[in-house]
């Protein structure tokens, strides 16, 4: 097994490997590359990959990190107010989204997708890279045409609880 570390500049890739989302956000993996080579990539803790990110050995080896498609919920509007309005509804449940001109993607769940479809997006499952957004407090995002995701904590929790409130928040105003 070759252990690969992270490097910035652009040599010119040896290999490649594909990687899920999921497995682009591990510290540590074991893989194998698409010619056959079984390596170990090596990054710090809340780091998401990115397609295009480089590892290296110290034989001069460098691998370039592809996102892997998979299976996603894309779902679809022209109403930028309906998608709006969906990614904060997907946002109050801390469900990782990838949002685009009219469309956002995430992982498969048929509550999700009932709510979305419900809320006036049409959905439909398709195989495709999946970056999710990483986060207004992270050093980049989707929006700045960055895809790397760093991230200063953990998402794997699961919430069991809905964030939507059946209150009134009616208030008095006084018209002169």
């Amino acid at each position: 097994m070759k252990t690969l570390q992270q490097i910035q500049e652009s040599r010119p890739a040896s290999d490649t490997l594909q990687l899920d989302y999921g497995q682009r956000q591990k510290c540590r993996l074991r893989a194998v590359t698409d010619a056959g080579v079984e390596v170990g990539l090596f990054t710090q803790r809340g780091t998401v990959l990115a397609g295009g990110e480089r590892f290296a050995d110290e034989e001069g080896y460098v691998v370039e990190i592809i996102p892997r498609p998979e299976q996603v919920i894309e779902a679809t509007t022209a109403n930028m107010h309906l998608l709006a309005r969906c990614c904060y509804h997907l946002g109050n449940r801390h469900v990782p989204l990838q949002v685009g001109h009219g469309w956002l993607r995430l992982a498969p769940d048929h509550v999700l997708q009932d709510m979305v479809e419900r809320l006036g997006l049409s959905t439909a499952l398709v195989e495709k890279p999946f970056h999710p957004e990483s986060g207004a407090y992270s050093a980049h995002s989707a929006a700045d045409g960055d895809a790397r995701s760093h991230h200063s904590h953990d998402h794997d929790h699961d919430h069991d609880h809905d964030h939507d409130h059946d209150h009134s928040h009616s208030h008095g105003h006084a018209h002169r």
